[in-house]
């Protein structure tokens, strides 16, 4: 990435990045017109909407007070910033957990109505008093 203005494609991300063309403008002809126009919007969209990585950095300097890191030697400075990517990474690695842990919560319950007729057909036909057990 050689500039964050040129509008080049990046090696690093393999997407184009959100900024106006350097250089002298393509001359518009009737032959390019509609060609122009689609890049033009396609340009004002990517512009519009943020890269992830920008996205992490924002929320780190706005909610975790990236900006504001005072450290003296670059050691620690350095091991500040790290740190505050990894409580950004813990809390995703922790909403995943919750929703899996939800997800298998609700799963149980579920099986465990659809079972329930099983139950209620075993005890009214009188097999229930028979060595029957379900473990659900």
């Amino acid at each position: 990435m050689a500039c964050e203005r040129t509008g080049i494609t990046s090696n690093n991300v393999g997407s184009t990045l959100p900024a106006s063309r350097l250089g002298r403008p393509k001359k518009v002809t009737e032959a390019n017109r509609e060609e122009l126009k689609r890049l033009q919007a396609k340009r004002r969209g990517e512009y519009v909407q943020p890269t992830p990585i920008e996205v992490k950095f924002g929320q780190g300097k706005n909610g975790y007070r990236l900006n504001y890191i005072r450290a003296k030697r670059a050691d620690t400075s350095t091991a500040s910033i790290n740190s505050i990517f990894l409580v950004m990474n813990l809390l995703i690695v922790l909403r995943i957990f919750f929703a899996l842990c939800k997800k298998s919560v609700a799963t149980a319950l579920f099986w465990t109505r659809q079972f329930e007729w099983v139950r209620s057909y075993f005890s009214l036909a009188g097999i229930a008093g028979r060595q029957t057990r379900f473990v659900l």
